[in-house]
């Protein structure tokens, strides 16, 4: 299991949970996505939603129920897929 998946996983909870939905933390996703996820179907996926988000939205942005709604499915796919552990290794 990879660790960068599963910081992902942990990262893109948190924004779900509400513990964190700011822009830092959406920009560390971001980071994340581009650096080890760029040729995935993951990246196509999110980069958008992650490029179109602002807290509170607004004309053409989504807000953040929007983006943890994208995030929710997004980890709903990566445990179907088996990419999601418990484990460290």
């Amino acid at each position: 299991m990879s660790a960068t998946v599963n910081l992902l996983a942990e990262l893109m909870e948190v924004f779900v949970s509400g513990r964190d939905r700011s822009m830092a933390h959406v920009d560390r996703i971001e980071g994340l996505l581009i650096e080890h996820f760029q040729d995935s179907e993951l990246f196509e996926e999110l980069s958008p939603a992650v490029a179109s988000y602002r807290p509170g939205g607004g004309e053409h942005l989504l807000d953040e129920e929007a983006l943890a709604s994208a995030f929710r499915y997004a980890l709903r796919r990566l445990q179907e897929e088996g990419d999601l552990g418990t484990d460290s290794a």
